[in-house]
């Protein structure tokens, strides 16, 4: 009907609608000229009617046997979740989405949905999502595109499910998780391996622990492209200590053959991962002649940097941080030349070797035997506090503002005092104890007073407005 002389009409009712008549003379003349005749005209009407019960029936054919294939997707998913005594579920996205459309396997979604039930009844993994979620929100506040958020949201459920199964699993009790649950993420051991690093983060700040993030999946993909191809060794990056029992642990799990390379003085160790057990074996011959020279190398320097020391005006030397044998040979060194030195704990970098003078070292020690002496004055006054609040009725006690230290050393005698209800309050790094009184103590020593009951008010005679 293109280029039909059309006339636009609006109906108001029962909605705002728009309609267009046609000129019916007009149409008629263009279809008999488009087949032909009145005749043709009638035959191209009959062909579409024919072609319209065809394409019906065909719909209707089509109709039928998806509702036979959905039946029998619902018998088969019914038989799977009843053999693990659950009930099929109508707003399940899981279950529609096989019944509808085939999508999934019956055994997987039967066994999500155990483990799902599993989880959700279980009080650990909800106060640890609840937890986990909370955090968050509190730390990492502001807009989250709608992707993004149902990304992480994912995450933290999945973290919470692996800190719940460490839990069952370090108290003996694995047996009850799931063993689908399990096989989901990857084992007892891989979720142990998570946990290790999760612990690493803990106490990261955000770019370091961004940093750490993708270097562990940087590993990890090249541990895998190595599985899967052919090469005969890998080296992988420098990493530090705690990162490299990780990496160590990630081979044992994917079980792919692995050596530890030595480091000296410029150089961090290294792990190397081979594909068999000969290229192990001739790894590990050259790892051997590279300790010998690393060794020799970490030697000579060690001894020229303790000599410039000696001969200098510095109050300490700072090596940097090296496996346990290169520190261990410093220190044999530090003996042989009657140098004070001790070793140093960094969160990053790992253990360093500090050397000073014999004058350093006996100011050091005064230093530290002040430091013993003050804490064990305060923690005197602290102890006369807490024996007077005990004797006392008083519900609180705020102690002044301490150290770490002396924090720790204060809560050990609120345990030998039976004072159980002690907490920490403020910020940085002087923060107070808070010490409050057991509660059943409180309820013996308060005075309770009767309540005196108020005398009832007289009520006022009502008044019949008929005999008014």
């Amino acid at each position: 009907l293109t280029g039909v002389q059309r006339q636009r009409h609006v109906i108001h009712f029962p909605f705002l609608r728009e309609a267009y008549l046609h000129d019916p003379v007009e149409c008629v003349a263009r279809a008999k000229a488009k087949h032909g005749s009145e005749g043709g005209l009638l035959e191209a009407r009959r062909k579409s009617l024919v072609r319209k019960a065809k394409l019906a029936e065909t719909n209707k054919r089509k109709r039928a046997e998806h509702a036979r294939l959905c039946e029998q997707r619902r018998a088969t998913l019914k038989a799977a979740i009843k053999a693990r005594k659950l009930e099929l579920r109508d707003d399940s996205l899981l279950c529609n989405a096989y019944i509808e459309r085939g999508e999934g396997d019956p055994a997987d979604i039967a066994n999500f949905m155990l483990e799902e039930r599993w989880l959700y009844s279980n009080t650990i993994y909800r106060d640890t999502l609840r937890k986990i979620k909370y955090d968050f929100h509190t730390n990492k506040d502001g807009y989250w595109p709608p992707d993004d958020y149902r990304m992480e949201m994912d995450q933290l459920r999945f973290e919470a499910k692996q800190e719940t199964i460490w839990w069952y699993v370090t108290n003996g009790k694995a047996n009850r998780v799931p063993a689908s649950l399990l096989e989901r993420l990857g084992g007892v051991a891989r979720i142990e391996l998570d946990m290790f690093a999760s612990e690493i983060c803990k106490f990261m700040g955000l770019w370091e622990y961004h940093q750490t993030g993708a270097l562990m999946k940087q590993i990890e993909e090249q541990l895998e492209a190595f599985k899967a191809g052919s090469a005969a060794t890998l080296v992988l990056p420098a990493i530090w200590d705690d990162l490299h029992t990780w990496a160590s642990r990630l081979c044992d799990i994917l079980g792919v053959l692995h050596l530890e390379t030595y480091g000296n003085l410029r150089e961090r160790p290294r792990i190397v991962v081979c594909r068999s057990e000969e290229e192990q074996r001739r790894q590990r011959e050259q790892v051997e002649e590279e300790r010998r020279i690393a060794e020799q190398e970490t030697r000579r320097d060690a001894r020229q940097q303790l000599e410039e020391f000696m001969a200098g005006t510095a109050e300490r030397h700072v090596f940097p941080p090296m496996p346990d044998n290169l520190r261990n040979l410093v220190h044999r060194l530090c003996n042989d030349l009657d140098l004070p030195h001790h070793e140093t704990v960094e969160s990053r970098a790992g253990r360093r070797v500090v050397v000073h003078r014999r004058g350093e070292e006996e100011r050091r020690r005064r230093e530290e035997e002040r430091e013993e002496q003050r804490i064990a004055e305060q923690m005197a006054n602290v102890r006369e506090q807490l024996e007077d609040f005990i004797a006392g009725t008083a519900h609180q006690l705020f102690l002044p503002p301490m150290s770490g230290k002396l924090r720790h050393q204060v809560h050990i005698l609120c345990e030998v005092l039976n004072l159980h209800r002690h907490r920490t309050s403020g910020r940085g790094r002087w923060k107070r104890v808070h010490v409050l009184r057991n509660s059943n103590k409180v309820k013996a020593k308060r005075k309770t007073k009767k309540r005196k009951s108020k005398p009832k008010r007289k009520q006022r005679p009502t008044r019949d407005p008929v005999s008014q």
